[in-house]
C-alpha cells in the first residue's frame, strides 16, 4: 500500500507540473504588483509551516509517502511564493521612490 505504482508517479507528476505552472504565473503576477506584500507574505510562511507539519506527520505516523509526497509539493509551491514575495518586498525598499 505504501508504494509509489505507476499511477501513483503519473499522478505526482500531473500534480508537480500544475503546480510549477501556476506558481511561475503567481511569482510573475507578484513582480508585477504595486500592492503591499506583507499580508501575502505572511499568509504564504504560515500555510507553509502548516504544510511542513502536515507532511511531517503523514510520513512519520502514518507511513504514507503517496500523500506525504503530494503535500511536499503543496509545501514546495506555497514556500516558493513566500519567498517571491518577499524578494519583491525587499527589492522594493531598495528602490528609491520615484515622482
Amino acid at each position: 500500500m505504501n508504494t509509489f505504482s505507476s499511477g501513483d508517479a503519473m499522478g505526482l507528476l500531473i500534480v508537480a507540473v500544475v503546480l510549477l505552472l501556476l506558481g511561475a504565473m503567481l511569482v510573475r503576477a507578484i513582480g508585477r504588483s504595486s500592492a503591499d506584500l506583507e499580508p501575502l507574505r505572511k499568509r504564504c510562511l504560515m500555510w507553509t509551516q502548516i504544510g511542513a507539519g502536515l507532511t511531517l506527520l503523514q510520513i512519520v505516523l502514518r507511513g504514507d509517502w503517496r500523500f506525504g509526497s503530494v503535500l511536499l509539493l503543496i509545501t514546495l509551491f506555497t514556500a516558493s511564493l513566500w519567498y517571491a514575495a518577499r524578494h519583491y518586498e525587499n527589492k522594493r525598499r531598495q528602490q528609491p521612490p520615484s515622482e
